[in-house]
């Protein structure tokens, strides 16, 4: 198996067979791809869309130490970042740090990341995640995520 990923916007490709590396990345047309070596290729665990849907929708169920260590299972296997559990707990404003909330933003401006309402979970979804392509950008949260990336600390 052999594979590469983009720098910028985070796209990964994984092959059974040899092939040659592009120049530019599909995704996002960024020609910052590296090699990725053999065992980060094997070792990639690859959820599926069934799995992530259920996980989004039954993280707010579980305690407080196991939603920590699924967050971590959806962002490293998935490319989902979760900016909130509980939508209806308010606006993103109320919710991120300065900080976060300009890293997300950055993350949907500039690496191509979807971000969207799924379950109650308010997520920015990564450009090579398998849901990607069944996620847009909602306007209403990007607009508090601009808001959010505006207030004074």
């Amino acid at each position: 198996m052999q594979g590469w990923k983009c720098e910028r916007c985070g796209y990964t490709h994984i092959a059974e067979k040899a092939t040659k590396m592009p120049k530019r990345c599909p995704a996002c047309r960024s020609s910052l791809l590296i090699q990725m070596s053999n065992l980060a290729v094997e070792t990639k665990q690859q959820l599926t869309p069934p799995e992530i849907y259920t996980r989004l929708n039954l993280i707010s169920t579980l305690p407080v130490q196991r939603q920590e260590a699924e967050r971590k299972i959806l962002k490293e296997s998935a490319g989902i970042h979760i900016l909130s559990l509980e939508e209806r707990r308010g606006k993103l404003s109320d919710i991120l740090t300065l900080k976060e909330a300009r890293e997300y933003l950055s993350l949907v401006r500039d690496r191509n990341f979807g971000l969207a309402i799924v379950g109650n979970a308010v997520i920015a979804v990564a450009p090579d995640s398998p849901i990607r392509i069944h996620v847009g950008v909602n306007q209403a949260k990007l607009n508090e995520l601009e808001e959010a990336s505006e207030k004074e600390p």
